[in-house]
This record gives structure tokens, C-alpha cells and sequence, in this order.
């Protein structure tokens, strides 16, 4: 089961600002731990998510709260590029790995020389 790490990006990308946060739905919120992979506890992590987003400490004033949403989506954009990169990577590797198998040979390795 994903845990909240897991999920914040997806949460994130829908409300980067607290302001936008505090506005979402229970129902926007749940799809939103959906998307991101969530199966079970959804119901709760969206309740306990919407308390925390419409406390009055995660508020700044409208264009610092704006400015740093920029900020936040730019940072998530970069972060999928990561991922994607490393994914690929990972694919790449396994791909190589399997075309320079060779089967396993039962003779004895050559005896080298005195």
C-alpha cells in the first residue's frame, strides 16, 4: 500500500497552495489518493488531510501562496522527469542484462600457464 510519501505528488499537482487545498472536497481529495496508487485508509487520509490543509498555519498571503504553487509544480514536473528518466534507465539495464547472458558453461576454466 502506497504511504502518504506516495501519494503527496498526486495531492499536490491537484492543490499546490494551501488556499487551493483548503477548498478541496472530501470526494476531490479521496479521488486524488486514488489516482496516486492509494487502496485502503482513503476515506481517513482524506479527512485527515483536509483538517491539516485548512489550518490557519499553512496560509500565506495570496502571492506568496501563489508564487510558491508555481514553484511546487515546476519542482513535481522535474521530479516525474527523474523518475522517468530512472525508470527508463532501469528498463535499459534489464534489457542489456538479458542480451549478454550467456548459458553457464559445466567445463573447467582453462589452467593458465607456469
Amino acid at each position: 500500500m502506497p504511504d502518504a510519501r506516495a501519494a503527496a505528488p498526486g495531492v499536490l499537482v491537484t492543490a499546490p497552495t494551501p488556499a487551493k487545498a483548503a477548498r478541496l472536497t472530501r470526494t476531490q481529495l479521496a479521488a486524488a489518493l486514488k489516482r496516486a496508487g492509494r487502496q485502503r485508509g482513503i476515506e481517513a487520509e482524506a479527512e485527515r488531510l483536509r483538517g491539516a490543509f485548512r489550518q490557519d498555519w499553512a496560509h500565506r498571503p495570496p502571492l506568496v501562496e501563489d508564487a510558491l504553487g508555481r514553484q511546487m509544480l515546476a519542482l513535481l514536473g522535474r521530479l516525474a522527469a527523474a523518475c522517468t528518466a530512472a525508470d527508463d534507465l532501469a528498463q535499459a539495464v534489464e534489457e542489456v542484462s538479458r542480451s549478454t547472458r550467456t548459458p553457464r558453461s559445466s567445463a573447467a576454466p582453462p589452467a593458465s600457464a607456469p
